[in-house]
């Protein structure tokens, strides 16, 4: 039976509270009994009508008012006004109980059913709503909707629900709930445009309903918040659209909102799903203030074939993701999958469950199911199509305790772009702290901790290459065992990950960003730029490869760069390259306590290159160290420094140090994982350790740190470089040092500075320690400094076979080595050595000024089987004082010669030059060209043999100035004594005359008779033995000094200035009769013999 709406009204009336009624009628004990349920049913029945007792109710507000026909529980809604293919219903009220339906009963022609409630009741709707054809329906409550769990859609087209007080159209009509007389007709309306929402709009609340609609169709609820309690609602490859306006107009279809004054909420809660899945998926959108994922809810717009699926675009105040929700658009055809578009005005939230599990493990071994995506927000391709990108915008951003973000590929797609802009920061928090700090700066690979909380992109198995990830934010905080991370497990290439921070990049306990290949597909590059780089506590930075695959370029952009118990990595450890590792900073890069900057490759791999630029750059503390290592086939990466103002590395041993010995760089072979600084290693492999190069104005190495290249394995070492424009520094333990452990040459090593200073045992040296040769050693610089146990030099390792290398000193002005190490243990000094069999490199110095003084010594030494190198010195001046020494000292061979070529040698307080030959060994020869040569207090040359040959010394000097305790010997105590031999130049008596002074002497000399012969005879003074006979000249060959028989107290040294030469001017006789020639005879007494008169003269 058709009711008209009075009749309804009257007979809804008396449905809800006939019953009421009868009961109030009731003999008094009835009601006394009921009383108090009775009140509180009436008031309750009055403020919340009953759901179950709702009614679909037409109004009278239509040209052609709707019908509402009951046909069991099935209500039969037919009438209404139609303007063309447009129908209008208008209700009082319309709810559906449990198990009803509401049929639309329209003509099949008819494209759009648009329905409202004028009344002022919810729409309460637990049934089904029906309509015939493919018509889209629409219905505006302005009081709130209210889908209960057995709500239903069967329809042919989309389903709008909304809490609007109109629909507006094109032409600027309107489809009020709110009619008046003045409400022009609705005579020719095209499609709705839009919903006018007023202020404070109702909300509409999905419990537990099954909301969907064909394929290609749109579901969309708009009103004030907007709840899904765990509902589904259903738009397979159509479009699902939720919208939480409190005020404003809202564009149907438009992802754009301009109009929309005020959000409401939007709230996804157990386990609700939005699905828009299909062979092309559908588009998602949700517009709200606060837009909330809780409870394990979904959001979903996967592509199943080969069609492009739609986008997911969450526009937000504020987003929150949490308690295991998700928002994924997959493709597992070859369609492209949709992108993800969030864009939050001011937070974005992702939280986590906050439990371990496998996602990233699987993720990295390429065993990746998309169903362990969870607790995020994804894109991916999983079959043929490519993924979509994923977008966040937001100010400020927050991921904690296992959310993710991520966008993966396997099988043959494209992974998606990444893109994340916090406006204000992004914090990326894991799930536990990390209490006890280990070290990892020994592994790289040990840098990828399994983390659960990040964002990510990947490609898997056999996915084309990876999606790029770029994060824009003023500050990037990862802590507690999170990353962001871009991956390949397959063969396709990893996706570039690009960090923009501009003011913070905050990496500790255990979070990491990286790059990383695992299978054939190279690993994308990784780009920091930001104002401060920090990585404390376990952090990393990596790019890596642990297969085939290159691994990617590492770049860091910063104004500082600071590395505490952390690392910064780029690293190979299969056949794949590894990628090159450049920091560039415009203030300072510090590398602190356990931490690490290396580039490596532990396979076949070759090495990437290592860059540093900055100002400043500090290495200091335990194991704080910068490196390029190979432990595989593979070639060690170039390490570069380039510091503008100053290089300082320091480790944690301060105070003097007292070196071993044996050896040069013993110290940072026993000590090389320990000690603070540059390092470039080969480890027990094939490959050849890289080059190392420092250039800065001023390098300070001191307390147990050091600069290295070596080689442990069969590669060759690397080159160590230093160029300081100002000065080098090297202070206590450690030092600089090339050496080879292997079968292979060491590395060269090359210092060119104005200022070179050693103390307190630090150590410059190229050794040997297998059966590769150790590489050269070469200083250029104006000053050298080597005091307090310090040494410079190159040797070979007892049971080494490898030849020593050659040392080479240039200092244009002076060298000073002085000292000796605490307790006078180890003497500063410069060496050239072999303890092992193969022979020893020579030892060439070239100065202005040399000094050796205080037990400090210059050496070439072979103790071994192999024998000594030569040592060669040329410099302006040398000066050997207090147990100063020049030694070359051998145990086989016939090498070990010292040649000193010098215009002054001076030798003081038992200091020597000495060649030592022991066993039968045959001793060194000693050759010295010097212009003077003075051997004073106990100061020895000598060429020393045991059962060899003594060696020869040979000086060329103008004059020896000796004492008499000094001496100049070859001998041997068992075998032939040397051969001393001292040239001067030789001897022209005349050249020790001196001409008389300028003043005429003649009035103070008696004038004697004139000569009567022709002839004039001459006189001339020669020196006695050991005087030269011109103070200005030296010693000559023939008059050489010899010790007096009596001598028994020191001879003074002292030059004595003689009297000046003046030819006599007359004789007298002494009070003896002895007669004297003298140009002055006024001192003594006159003899006047009987002459002729023509003798005196007039």
């Amino acid at each position: 039976m058709v009711q008209n709406s009075s009749k309804n009204c009257r007979g809804g009336f008396y449905q809800r509270y006939g019953k009421l009624t009868q009961l109030i009628n009731k003999p008094a004990p009835a009601l006394k009994r009921n009383y108090e349920r009775v009140i509180l049913a009436i008031l309750f029945a009055i403020a919340f009508p009953s759901t179950s007792l709702a009614q679909i109710t037409p109004d009278t507000t239509l040209p052609v008012n709707s019908t509402v026909t009951p046909n069991g529980n099935i209500n039969i809604i037919e009438g209404g006004t139609r303007t063309g293919n447009n129908l209008f219903h208008s209700f009082e009220s319309f709810s559906l109980p449990t198990n009803n339906t509401a049929f639309f009963n329209n003509a099949l022609e008819i494209q759009n059913i648009f329905s409202r409630v004028t009344g002022n009741y919810i729409s309460n709707i637990d049934g089904i709503i029906r309509a015939n054809g493919t018509a889209n329906l629409f219905l505006i409550n302005p009081n709130g909707i209210i889908f209960g769990a057995n709500a239903r859609l069967n329809i042919g087209g989309s389903f709008f629900a909304s809490t609007a007080r109109s629909l507006n159209f094109a032409d600027g009509t309107q489809f009020s709930t709110a009619p008046t007389a003045q409400t022009p007709p609705l005579l020719t309306v095209n499609v709705p445009i839009g919903l006018q929402l007023g202020t404070n709009a109702a909300p509409i609340q999905v419990q537990g309903s099954r909301l969907a609609v064909l394929s290609g169709q749109t579901l969309a609820l708009v009103g004030g918040d907007v709840t899904i309690a765990g509902g589904n609602l259903l738009a397979p490859g159509g479009r699902i659209e939720l919208a939480s306006v409190s005020s404003g107009q809202w564009s149907l279809g438009n992802n754009n909102q301009q109009l929309v004054t005020n959000y409401g909420n939007i709230q996804l809660d157990q386990q609700a799903i939005l699905d828009t899945s299909n062979i092309g998926a559908g588009e998602i959108q949700l517009a709200g203030g606060q837009v909330t994922l809780t409870g394990q809810s979904q959001v979903i717009a996967n592509t199943l074939g080969n069609q492009n699926g739609g986008n997911i675009t969450i526009q937000a105040n504020n987003f929150t993701l949490q308690d295991g929700g998700f928002v994924s658009a997959y493709t597992f055809g070859e369609g492209r999958s949709g992108n993800i578009f969030l864009n939050a005005s001011d937070s974005v939230n992702i939280i986590g469950t906050g439990t371990i599990d496998d996602v990233i493990p699987t993720l990295l071994l390429g065993a990746f199911n998309a169903s362990l995506l969870r607790d995020g927000i994804f894109t991916g391709s999983f079959a043929a199509g490519d993924a979509g990108d994923l977008t966040i915008n937001t100010r400020q951003m927050t991921i904690r305790e296992g959310g993710r973000i991520a966008s993966v590929t396997s099988v043959g797609g494209r992974g998606g772009d990444l893109i994340v802009n916090a406006t204000n920061g992004l914090e990326i928090i894991g799930t536990r702290t990390i209490d006890e700090v280990v070290d990892i700066s020994d592994n790289v690979s040990a840098g990828l901790p399994i983390f659960i909380t990040g964002i990510a992109t990947g490609t898997l198995r056999s996915g084309k290459e990876g999606g790029n990830l770029t994060v824009t934010t003023p500050r990037l905080i990862v802590r507690d065992r999170a990353g962001i991370i871009s991956a390949t497990t397959g063969s396709g290439v990893g996706g570039n990950l690009t960090l923009n921070a501009g003011e913070l990049v905050d990496l500790r306990n255990g979070s990491i960003v990286a790059t990383l290949a695992v299978g054939t597909g190279n690993a994308g590059d990784l780009n920091v730029t930001t104002g401060q780089l920090n990585i404390v506590q376990r952090g990393g930075l990596s790019s890596s490869s642990l297969s085939a695959g290159n691994a990617g370029n590492l770049s860091v952009n910063a104004r500082g760069v600071f590395v505490e118990r952390a690392f910064i990595a780029a690293s190979t450890g299969g056949k794949g390259k590894g990628g090159n590792l450049t920091i560039n900073a415009s203030e300072l890069v510090e590398v602190a306590t356990s931490s690490s900057i290396q580039t490596g490759t532990a396979g076949e791999g070759n090495y990437g290159n290592l860059t540093i630029n900055a100002p400043r750059i500090i290495i200091q503390g335990f194991r704080a160290g910068v490196s390029t290592l190979t432990t595989g086939a593979g070639k060690g990466g170039i390490l570069t420094v380039n510091a503008t103002e100053s290089v300082e590395i320091v480790g944690d041993t301060p105070g003097a140090f007292i070196p071993t010995e044996d050896t040069v760089s013993f110290v940072l072979q026993n000590e090389r994982r320990n000690l603070a600084g540059f390092a470039t290693v080969n480890f027990n492999s094939s490959g050849d350790a890289g080059d190392l190069i420092i250039t800065t104005p001023r390098l300070l190495i001191r307390d147990g740190a050091g600069a290295t290249t070596s080689t442990l394995g069969t590669g060759l070492g690397g080159n160590l470089t230093v160029n300081a424009s100002e000065s080098v520094t090297l202070i206590g333990r450690g030092g600089l040092v090339t050496a080879t452990f292997g079968n292979k040459k060491a590395g060269n090593l090359t210092v060119n500075t104005p200022r070179l200073n050693l103390q307190d045992g630090a150590a410059i040296s190229a050794d040997t320690f297998g059966a590769g040769n150790a590489g050269n050693l070469t200083i250029d610089t104006q000053n050298l400094t080597v005091q307090n146990g310090s040494r410079i030099g190159a040797g070979t390792l007892r049971n080494s076979t490898g030849l020593g290398g050659t040392v080479t000193i240039n200092a244009q002005d002076s060298i000073d080595i002085i000292g000796t190490s605490a307790k006078n243990i180890v003497p500063s000094g410069v060496f050239a050595s072999t303890l092992g069999t193969g022979n020893a490199g020579d030892l060439n110095v070239e100065t202005g000024r040399l000094t050796v003084g205080n037990g400090a010594q210059v050496t070439v030494s072979g103790e071994g089987a192999g024998a000594a190198g030569n040592l060669n010195i040329i410099a302006d001046t040398v000066r050997l004082d207090n147990q100063g020494s020049l030694r070359a000292e051998t145990q086989a061979g016939d090498r070990g010669n010292i040649t000193l070529q010098t215009s002054a040698l001076q030798m003081r307080r038992n200091s020597n030059i000495t060649t030592n030959a022991f066993g039968t060994a045959n001793g060194g020869n000693i050759n010295i060209n010097s212009d003077t040569l003075a051997a004073l207090e106990n100061s020895d040359i000598r060429a020393n043999a045991i059962r060899g040959r003594g060696g020869s010394i040979q000086i060329n000097t103008q004059g020896i100035y000796r004492s008499f305790n000094s001496d100049i010997d070859a001998s041997s105590q068992l075998g032939i004594n040397g051969i001393v031999e001292i040239k001067t130049p030789d001897i022209d008596p005349t050249q020790g005359l001196v001409n008389i002074p300028g003043i005429d002497e003649s009035p103070n000399i008696v004038t004697g008779c004139q000569p009567t012969g022709r002839e004039a005879s001459s006189f001339t003074i020669t020196g006695t033995g050991g005087l030269p006979p011109n103070p200005t000249q030296p010693f000559t060959s023939e008059a050489i000094w010899r010790d007096p028989p009596s001598a028994s107290v020191a001879t003074d040294n002292r030059q004595q200035t003689p009297d000046k030469i003046v030819e006599a001017q007359g004789w007298v006789r002494g009070a003896n009769g002895e007669i004297i020639l003298t140009a002055e005879p006024s001192g003594v007494t006159p003899y006047s013999p009987s002459l002729p008169i023509g003798c005196y003269g007039k």
